[in-house]
């Protein structure tokens, strides 16, 4: 297995090869999505919350404050489709409660209960959490490489995606 050393020995020695480094991009992709696999289900094994479950609890009690489920949107990055999913099966869990808000009648806020904030006080930190942290300590200009590299690495994914969906369609 290559180490973060090794790796960026082979950029320097693959930089004219854009296929090698293609794969190198795909297989940091790949280890990306396992790590984040991994750890979604420690945290289901452990304390049966899903990854996003548990970011969206650590982010309703961060603020102290009731959410609605569309300013939530915006402090997680999910999407409300996805985010009312989760919710959804936070309330079952009884984890979490939909009330009416005090200022506003129509409009409903998230509000946790205690049995979510016990299992928010044994659960570990958070894997994005601790990317935070590390990639707070990176220069604003590293930070604005890394953001805009990866962007384009998403775009061009979604791009291939919507070829290989254009190309299965065709198909049919």
């Amino acid at each position: 297995m290559m180490n973060a050393k090794n790796q960026a020995a082979g950029e320097s020695r693959d930089f004219a090869n854009p296929e090698a480094q293609s794969e190198q991009v795909l297989g940091c992709l790949r280890r990306i999505g396992h790590i984040m696999d991994v750890r979604s289900r420690f945290l289901m094994a452990n304390h049966g919350l899903s990854a996003p479950q548990a970011m969206v609890l650590r982010e309703l009690a961060r603020g102290g404050e009731a959410l609605s489920i569309c300013d939530l949107t915006r402090r997680v990055h999910l999407s409300q489709a996805t985010l009312t999913g989760i919710v959804d099966r936070l309330q079952k869990q009884g984890l979490l409660r939909r009330l009416r808000s005090g200022v506003d009648r129509r409009r409903t806020v998230l509000v946790l209960t205690e049995e979510a904030a016990q299992r928010l006080g044994r659960m570990p930190t958070l894997l994005h959490e601790h990317f935070l942290d590390r990639f707070s300590s990176l220069s604003g200009g590293e930070r604005n490489s890394l953001v805009k590299a990866l962007q384009r690495v998403l775009e061009m994914m979604e791009t291939a995606t919507q070829a290989v969906d254009r190309e299965l369609n065709d198909a049919e």
